[in-house]
């Protein structure tokens, strides 16, 4: 059973969350909060498998409330709710530990895939966010001289949906490419980039969004 602690200054968003993800037997929702004042004290007494947390909250908000966590033994898998994607907000939730997020206007199915996926240990950001945040993460922390950056217009775009999780033949039809193509494209960046499979490819865009600045 996936143990959910649910942070929103919203009632009726804290509401409606409950409502979808008790609709599945393998979701239990073990506590509620709006704000992020006390959410170390509920994480260390209740002790949740998965913190869906507001970034825009009064008081306290989703990134401090983040902070506040960071030296826990065992934090929850923490996910940000939030109407919006890629903008420095959410890069500061994804420093400061947040596995992923889900915007608020997302269908139920992602939702729920994304809390699951947390629950497993598995970091999820959408591949199009990916695509806008890659960028800022570059600048950001001065990687102007990493060979990700030197990339191709099309491998980054292939990255991307190789840290999205996509399957070699999703991304040719997705492209227009041949699987050979996309195949011959990963196998190219694996040596670039220094990585043994495609798993450390993945692996590097979420090195570097997790990167502390």
């Amino acid at each position: 059973m996936i143990r959910v602690l649910l942070v929103d200054d919203e009632e009726l968003v804290r509401e409606g969350l409950r409502e979808i993800l008790e609709a599945y037997d393998d979701i239990i929702v073990v506590g509620e909060l709006r704000s992020g004042e006390r959410v170390r004290e509920f994480v260390e007494s209740i002790e949740p498998d998965v913190l869906l947390l507001d970034l825009a909250m009064p008081r306290v908000d989703g990134i401090q409330a983040l902070i506040h966590l960071q030296n826990l033994r065992r934090p929850p898998a923490s996910i940000v709710l939030t109407t919006f994607d890629a903008d420095m907000n959410v890069l500061a939730a994804l420093h400061r530990g947040a596995v992923g997020f889900v915007r608020k206007s997302e269908p139920t199915s992602v939702l729920i895939s994304t809390v699951r996926a947390a629950a497993a240990g598995i970091s999820v950001l959408p591949k199009e966010t990916l695509q806008k945040l890659v960028p800022q993460i570059t600048d950001a922390n001065g990687y102007h001289d990493d060979p990700i950056a030197q990339l191709s217009v099309r491998e980054r775009e292939i990255l991307d949906d190789v840290a999205g999780g996509a399957s070699n033949a999703h991304i040719a039809a997705r492209m227009y490419l041949s699987d050979s193509t996309v195949r011959s494209s990963i196998s190219r960046m694996i040596r670039r980039l220094n990585v043994e499979n495609r798993a450390q490819l993945a692996k590097l865009i979420w090195d570097k969004v997790h990167r502390r600045p």
